[in-house]
């Protein structure tokens, strides 16, 4: 029988305590049907959910007390260690080099009041390879030797670990690591200038090496050691580790070597990048119980949100309601026992919420019952599980795991998003567990940022979970202002009380074109957030963004949607997950400046570090990249990477970014994205059909246009070449690569804590997709690295893009006679034909020659120029103000003139640029 009860603990009300919130980004549309005035097509995550639980076996070693401690020698000669538990049985989780023979690993463990013991022996073979150079001690290079790990979780949360390695000399190095969201690819490493008391002794011999530890329990338990005290733990070996930094066959480097990694516990780690930390997912620890229990819990179950990070499979998270949880039980003693199994969590506001099932189990019998955990609030929720022996009144068994949670309204906003028609409706669908709604209603306040009174209302009763309805019916989404809003939802019971509540952000832009295009250091708003950014303002009304709150990665916001390019990045050699700006939460590395802010151009500069979520620069290299932007939305990203290795890199994978209250096939057309070459052979990427692998007929074109099909917008595009001048030394791991409408990323942006990779459980926040990659592999003795490619946004047909591409790589010929100005080039990186002026001349006159018929919108820079420009013709016809942009700017320390074209020049057509003469000089 299941009894719930509600505790009387305070914390904040609601409103206060949104700023502590964890912002957790989007996806789960867990049930879309139609409803009349939308036509919306139905859309169901739950087809693609794993249905079964969670399964955690739980391992576990008993630590008895021992009345004579060992002595802390490295010899393992003290009788303490023949009555202590011995653990042997130790698995191979990694192993690299196939003449690399499985070592043992040994392990006992015992106590006394003060002191956690262990003694270690590790079969050796090649003991002259043992690594061991690390030689101060609490130096994290130490995770790079031969050692051991002793991991320990003392308030059995599987959350704050406790990181205890040492080396075959006895070198120690103490830590400890936070992992808030499970199945990410790292962690938060703690304080290296963390210390505990423990010490370490150890000895080397033909054949293997040994070691004896002790550790201070009560530094990191503040509690009393009892019978039946449980702690996570495990104990994990890494032999010979070897990392390779030269290059590899194909490029890049990987760590090689004969590496063998063991562990006691085998634990599926998704902490990548580093390989010194996949054991570092403490949902699989074992259990580390103090002296003899009678009781053990051998196995849980549960519901998990996770999910392949490239969308293959989602794993059915918790929600709101009585969620089901199996418990394996295990009666060692020889007398029945009557229990009360407690699951306890806390509510929207703070108040305890328990519910308690009772238990008969007899005398040497084993029993899974299932109990429920009471899930009353939203994101990052901490439930916990105790087992106490009801006649005794004593805990037998507790431990707390933390999860994430859907809120408990689902909503499509896409209504909001559109341009299209004033008569389109949002809509809502409750994500709970449905008997927890019977009776219930939901209320719904529009709020306008920092008004105090709602704008619109709503009430709904008679739910259906897992549906959606309209909401707000009748109100005009189109007559908002641009601004940030909130939608409050409050749960309430039959009896009108409230028992959930949560904030669902969003921000209304209005496109609003401007005269000329300028850049500007003011404040953004994304997702119902508000931050400092530098806007690059087009004239047709596009935005092209660094934000505070997105790392400045920059993107295009095309009517509250937001498209980037992305950055470079690499992995792996001792960091933790992707090493890239996209990490920087605090924005310790990434900065930006306004460079070049005219009417005919403006050029920007991002200067990044490649560090991993812990602010850890791998290689210490730093990145800048320029970007040349013209009133037309086109422009040049440059990339200038100083490498101090030549490992794979990756330097472009445009990533797509949503808004609050989307899923991502509402956003995009049918085609999600077309790569196409000059010759007319394309690829396309669609929603309902993602192309997995690289397509083998793109891996031979020698440049690559991609279009990415948004819906009701602009289309942001990009163009590539292999050729060395552009992108050299590449590795084309395809554009089109990739599922859009599953690989959903929580991770960035809007996300304040430093984790790397996990994915999405609801569209209450933003979140991200991608599709496709370029890499290269840099060259070192380069300095620096320098590859470009045209980025921009269109609503021309394919041809167009074409000859925008054809004249960027392969620009037309420039004849001119004039002298006192020569022609010195096209320049890829400003997209722009350089001429170089000597001494004053009147007028410039040149003509455009090649194979396309036009030249799109060109740019012509005038070093060295200090006169005005009067006027421009083309064929003596002189073009009108607006058909044109020139401006002042400073080229190779020199005054110059920048002029760009807002028209297509016809080839064999002669310009005419004609100067007012000036003084300055």
């Amino acid at each position: 029988m299941n009894r719930i009860s509600n505790g009387n603990h305070q914390r904040p009300t609601a409103m206060n305590r949104r700023p502590e919130r964890m912002h957790w980004f989007a996806l789960l549309m867990l049930g879309c049907v139609c409803f009349p005035s939308s036509g919306m097509a139905q859309i169901k995550y739950f087809d693609l959910m794993k249905k079964e639980p969670e399964v955690f076996d739980i391992k576990l070693a008993t630590c008895n007390r021992t009345l004579s401690p060992p002595v802390v020698d490295g010899v393992l000669d003290d009788a303490a260690w023949r009555r202590a538990t011995r653990l042997s049985d130790f698995s191979n989780t990694i192993q690299l080099g196939s003449n690399n023979n499985f070592q043992e690993t040994t392990a006992w463990l015992t106590h006394d009041d003060d002191y956690l013991y262990f003694a270690f022996s590790c079969q050796e073979e090649q003991m002259q390879r043992v690594r061991t150079e690390t030689v101060r001690y609490d130096d994290p290079d130490i995770l790079f030797d031969d050692r051991i790990e002793i991991l320990l979780d003392p308030q059995h949360n599987h959350k704050n670990i406790i990181r205890l390695a040492f080396n075959a000399n006895g070198i120690t190095y103490d830590t400890t690591f936070d992992r808030p969201v499970q199945y990410s690819v790292s962690c938060i490493k703690g304080d290296d200038r963390w210390n505990t008391e423990w010490r370490v002794k150890t000895q080397k011999l033909d054949d293997r090496w040994t070691a004896e530890v002790a550790i201070a329990m009560d530094r990191i338990y503040p509690h009393p050691i009892r019978p039946g005290t449980t702690w996570g733990f495990n104990i994990v070996r890494d032999r010979h580790s070897r990392f390779y930094h030269g290059p590899r066959a194909g490029g890049g480097a990987k760590p090689h070597g004969t590496q063998q990694m063991t562990a006691w516990q085998p634990v599926d780690g998704n902490v990548k990048g580093s390989f010194s930390d996949r054991w570092l997912e403490p949902n699989g620890y074992a259990d580390l119980v103090f002296d003899q229990n009678d009781l053990a819990v051998s196995r849980l179950a549960f519901h998990e949100a996770y999910a392949n990070y490239n969308g293959s499979v989602w794993h059915k998270p918790q929600f709101f309601g009585d969620n089901p949880l199996e418990v394996t039980l295990q009666n060692h003693s020889g007398h029945s026992m009557d229990l009360l199994l407690v699951s306890q969590t806390t509510d929207y506001r703070g108040d305890s919420i328990r519910i308690e099932k009772d238990v008969s189990l007899n005398a040497k019998d084993s029993r899974t019952v299932t109990t429920l955990i009471p899930i009353r609030d939203c994101e990052r929720q901490q439930f916990s599980l105790s087992v106490v022996d009801k006649d005794a009144n004593a805990t037998l068994y507790s431990t707390s795991y933390d999860t994430r949670v859907p809120p408990f309204v689902e909503f499509d906003l896409s209504a909001i998003y559109s341009n299209r028609t004033k008569d389109r409706e949002i809509a809502f669908s409750p994500v709970v567990i449905p008997e927890a709604i019977d009776g219930c209603s939901i209320s719904f306040d529009l709020y306008r940022t920092n008004e105090p009174a709602p704008i619109a209302t709503d009430r709904k009763s008679n739910l259906k979970p897992y549906l959606f309805e309209t909401c707000f019916e009748g109100f005009d989404w189109s007559s908002l202002p641009s601004s940030n809003y909130t939608i409050t939802c409050r749960l309430r019971d039959p009896t009108g009380k409230t028992i959930g509540e949560f904030d669902h952000g969003f921000t209304k832009h209005r496109t609003e074109p401007c005269s000329n295009l300028h850049a500007s250091e003011t404040q953004y708003s994304f997702g119902g957030q508000e931050g400092k950014a530098t806007v690059v303002s087009f004239p047709a009304g596009e935005r092209f963004v660094f934000w505070e709150h997105s790392s400045y990665v920059p993107w295009w916001d095309l009517e509250n949607m937001a498209v980037t390019y992305e950055f470079m990045e690499c992995w792996g050699f001792g960091n933790q997950g992707c090493s890239e700006p996209m990490q920087d939460k605090e924005n310790r590395y990434s900065k930006v400046d306004i460079i070049e802010n005219t009417p005919a151009r403006v050029v920007l500069r991002w200067r990044y570090a490649l560090g991993d979520p812990n602010y850890q620069i791998i290689f210490n290299e730093w990145v800048t990249e320029y970007y040349y932007l013209y009133p037309d939305g086109s422009g040049v990203r440059d990339i200038q990477f100083w490498a101090n290795s030549d490992v794979r890199h990756e330097i472009l994978q445009p990533q797509y970014v949503f808004p609050t209250g989307v899923i991502p096939r509402q956003m995009f057309e049918d085609i999600t994205c077309k790569v196409f070459n000059f010759d007319g052979e394309s690829v396309v990427n669609r929603i309902d059909a993602p192309v997995l692998k690289h397509p083998e007929q793109a891996k031979d074109w020698k440049e690559e246009v991609m279009r990415i099909f948004l819906k009701d917008r602009k289309h942001p595009y990009l163009i590539w070449s292999k050729r060395e001048d552009i992108v050299p030394n590449s590795i084309n791991k395809g554009l089109v690569v990739g599922d859009v409408g599953r690989s959903m990323g929580g991770h960035w942006p809007m996300q304040p804590m430093n984790v790397d990779v996990y994915s999405v459980v609801g569209t209450d926040r933003p979140y991200h997709s991608w599709l496709g990659s370029v890499h290269v592999v840099p060259d070192p003795k380069t300095q620096p690295n320098r590859w470009k490619h045209l980025i921009g946004v269109c609503d021309q047909g394919d041809e167009q893009l074409i000859t925008i591409g054809t004249n960027w790589l392969y620009p037309p010929s420039v004849h001119t006679q004039c002298e006192g100005i020569s022609f010195t080039g096209f320049d890829a990186a400003q997209k722009a034909f350089v001429f170089h002026q000597s001494h004053e001349v009147p007028e410039l006159n040149f003509r455009f020659s090649g194979e396309e018929e036009t030249v799109f919108h060109p740019a012509v820079i005038l070093e060295n120029c200090f006169m005005e420009i009067q006027s421009i013709s083309v064929n003596d016809k002189a073009l009108a103000p607006e058909e044109f942009k020139s401006a002042t700017i400073t080229t190779s320390g020199d005054a110059g003139k920048i002029i760009w074209l807002d028209r297509e020049i016809p080839i064999e057509t002669t310009l005419s640029i004609r100067f007012t003469s000036t003084t300055g000089r």
